[in-house]
């Protein structure tokens, strides 16, 4: 079986507190992973890692396959997304200047931008924000029929329970793998939460 990301000793401190500390991390070309975790616990800069946007030391992570970033909208590569018209046009964006652009077309522009990419993975980082119920639907359509690895951060629930089949719950800097839509993983977590 094929790996796209093998990620060791991942360790990330800020202000004297440690944020990431995760001995290994494996993604595979059918992972599709919900990446959730308290705001502040990490969520980004460990998608940051992985896709290679952020280097950290003695960290060890290897990828085997092109990897799409879609980023918070500060991030907006738009040339990248002009370049892209056929998907721009598919996601309903109109191709204007980037400054008369509100924050769902900018989304939907990123959106494009990564599809368009024909990556063996895509990491997204709140994919939803700033969309609208039509814009939120073309992306679950997309990202069901993209044919590669997804590591998704989002705080929201349904988007989540319709593209992820797997969810990684950062929580003190470490990673626990939860198999299943995010539905899911609360209904494990309630159920660990009875055991103890």
């Amino acid at each position: 079986m094929e790996l796209i990301v093998k990620a060791k000793d991942i360790f990330l401190e800020y202000a004297g507190r440690d944020i990431l500390d995760i001995e290994e991390l494996e993604i595979y070309p059918y992972d599709r992973i919900g990446l959730v975790g308290d705001n502040g616990a990490g969520k980004t800069s460990l998608l940051k890692i992985l896709s290679g946007n952020l280097t950290i030391a003695d960290a060890d992570v290897r990828r085997f396959g092109s990897i799409a970033l879609i980023g918070q909208l500060d991030e907006l590569d738009f040339d990248a997304a002009q370049d892209n018209g056929e998907m721009l046009s598919r996601l309903n964006v109109a191709e204007v200047a980037q400054e008369t652009m509100s924050g769902g077309e900018e989304t939907r522009a990123k959106i494009a931008s990564a599809l368009a990419q024909h990556a063996s993975a895509i990491f997204a980082d709140e994919p939803t924000s700033h969309l609208d119920q039509d814009g939120i639907r073309l992306l679950v359509g997309q990202l069901k029929a993209f044919d590669g690895a997804l590591l998704i951060v989002s705080h929201d629930r349904h988007f989540l329970d319709q593209v992820v089949d797997k969810i990684w719950e950062l929580k003190d800097g470490g990673i626990s793998e939860f198999w299943g839509d995010y539905s899911d993983y609360l209904r494990q977590k309630e159920e660990e939460r009875k055991a103890q």
